[in-house]
């Protein structure tokens, strides 16, 4: 079964130039764009993007610094200058 479809006269034109161009007749080429068309169009719905909240929400809590103590004896700003000079003798800074 076949359907007719009006364009105007300019419109018409053009697309009979563009089909020349290509070596087809204009139906071809309408035919040959459609196929294309469907398969490259990008996807229905781009996925959501998260928040930095919803990237993390099941990632809080997962370390274990050993309490606060631990912590102060671990970032003390002399024990942190011990070993940068201990990575530095060694090459690694």
């Amino acid at each position: 079964m076949s359907k007719t479809l009006e364009l105007p006269d300019e419109v018409y034109a053009e697309l009979e130039e563009v089909a020349a161009r290509s070596a087809v007749d204009p139906a071809t080429w309408v035919a040959d764009h459609v196929r294309l068309a469907k398969v490259t169009d990008p996807p229905q719905s781009p996925p959501q993007a998260k928040t930095l909240a919803e990237k993390l929400a099941g990632a809080i809590g997962g370390i274990d610094s050993g309490g606060l103590e631990a912590m102060e004896d671990k970032c003390r700003g002399d024990s942190f200058a011990e070993y940068l000079l201990q990575k530095k003798k060694e090459g690694r800074l």
